[in-house]
């Protein structure tokens, strides 16, 4: 059986040369719904450099802020395809700057 996957046993009233009670039980193996994927990425310095600091200043794993940069990346998208934007303050005396991305 495949790892992660569930087993069930049902009974079925269609009848069956080999059930000699006229019930069916059958194995059905469900198939695992897709929870994680594997990729492998080819980083620039820059990028391995900004995953090293991301990862050391918010103690998320490397996974974590790979995933978490991805949503963000996601809803950026969506914004600028809505003609919104992003909005970052750098500082607490610092001005509202609107991040563009290419």
């Amino acid at each position: 059986m495949a790892q992660g996957s569930a087993r069930a046993t049902e009974k079925s009233d269609a009848p069956t040369d080999d059930s000699a009670a006229g019930e069916l039980l059958t194995d059905r193996v469900a198939a695992p719904a897709p929870t994680a994927i594997r990729v492998t990425v080819n980083l620039s310095k820059r990028s391995a450099d900004a995953l090293d600091e991301a990862s050391r200043i918010t103690d998320n794993t490397k996974t974590e802020v790979i995933n978490k940069s991805i949503q963000l990346w996601a809803l950026v998208q969506t914004a600028q395809l809505q003609g919104g934007g992003i909005w970052v303050k750098e500082s607490k005396e610092a001005e509202l700057a609107l991040v563009r991305f290419f």
